[in-house]
């Protein structure tokens, strides 16, 4: 399964679930859109996470939410990079 990595530039970790900052990002209709698009990717078989750009380092990020019928923190999270 490929994992798809959608940023954005706020730190919510410290947050029960994400899309609680004072962003322009934030909100309960941006959480419900990422929990529908991350269940349309997972019949595609693709795993959607959500990390702030600033947990990236040496291609894995260190910090990430996910939707897996609840919300999720993950740890270390590898990605590939194509250019």
């Amino acid at each position: 399964m490929k994992t798809l990595a959608i940023l954005y530039d706020t730190d919510d970790w410290k947050n029960k679930v994400p899309f609680e900052t004072k962003s322009p990002y934030s909100g309960k209709l941006r959480r419900d859109s990422f929990i529908r698009l991350s269940k349309i990717a997972k019949k595609l078989k693709i795993r959607l996470i959500r990390c702030s750009y600033m947990w990236y380092n040496n291609k894995v990020f260190k910090k990430s939410w996910t939707w897996d019928n609840v919300w999720k923190k993950v740890r270390n999270e590898k990605v590939h990079i194509e250019q």
